[in-house]
């Protein structure tokens, strides 16, 4: 539904078997519906945390964190938040 496969790594950490990843992902809504709409060609930045377990030089488990209402303010589908007074 999502053009573009690639991201960008902003830091990266590693302990013992644990690498956690901050990157950017960069898409264009181009391919299909999404939450019911249809492609639109807008083109936004997710933020995501990836923390991988590595066995044997091998990812074993992934665990993703992303910013979806973040994506879906910049898609248009919510309304972006308003400050308390």
């Amino acid at each position: 539904m999502f053009s573009e496969n690639h991201f960008e790594i902003v830091d990266q950490i590693a302990e013992e078997d644990l690498v956690a990843s901050h990157v950017i992902l960069p898409c264009t809504h181009r391919k299909a519906n999404f939450q019911g709409v249809p492609p639109t060609g807008k083109h936004f930045l997710t933020p995501t945390v990836s923390i991988e377990l590595i066995k044997d030089g091998k990812i074993v488990e992934r665990r993703i964190y992303s910013d979806r209402l973040g994506m879906m303010q910049q898609f248009g589908l919510n309304p972006p938040s308003q400050a308390t007074k």
